[in-house]
């Protein structure tokens, strides 16, 4: 596979396009996981990053704290964007939440919360939220909305 394609296929990451055509972005995602998966993206709009494409990778970094941060960014913005986010964050109003934020930071903000989501607490909102789900989807459906839903079902 020629090194353009391969370029091509790493620009779907910065294209917001890219996520309204399956097709396309599917065959740009199987032919990085084939021949470079892993792969540094440039653009002009965004500062560079690598793009990690095959599943057993991802589940390693994610893995290994020691070796992999999340910081500086843990999500795909533009230089600009990134610009504004770290001058408000310099003036004390910036969103730092646990996907943002590592090593000791990120254990403390998770101590905060963990109680929060334990099974038991779960298991105590789970009418709840079946109140809320048939809710929401009763309204979509008087007003002719569509959708698609994804059920993941867990097991404690």
């Amino acid at each position: 596979m020629s090194a353009d394609s391969l370029e091509a296929a790493a620009q779907l990451f910065v294209n917001p396009a890219s996520y309204t055509d399956e097709t396309t972005l599917t065959a740009g995602l199987t032919l990085l996981r084939g021949q470079a998966p892993v792969i540094r993206v440039e653009h002009p709009k965004y500062r560079p990053f690598w793009a990690v494409t095959r599943y057993a990778d991802i589940v390693d970094i994610l893995r290994d704290h020691a070796l992999w941060l999340n910081s500086p960014r843990s999500i795909l913005q533009t230089a600009e964007l990134d610009d504004s986010l770290d001058s408000m964050r310099d003036n004390g109003v910036g969103l730092r939440n646990l996907v943002h934020v590592d090593g000791e930071y990120h254990r403390a903000l998770k101590a905060i919360a963990a109680e929060w989501f334990r099974p038991k607490m779960m298991r105590s909102l789970k009418s709840r939220i079946d109140q809320l789900a048939i809710q929401y989807v009763e309204l979509m459906a008087q007003k002719g909305s569509e959708c698609e839903f994804v059920a993941e079902v867990a097991t404690a």
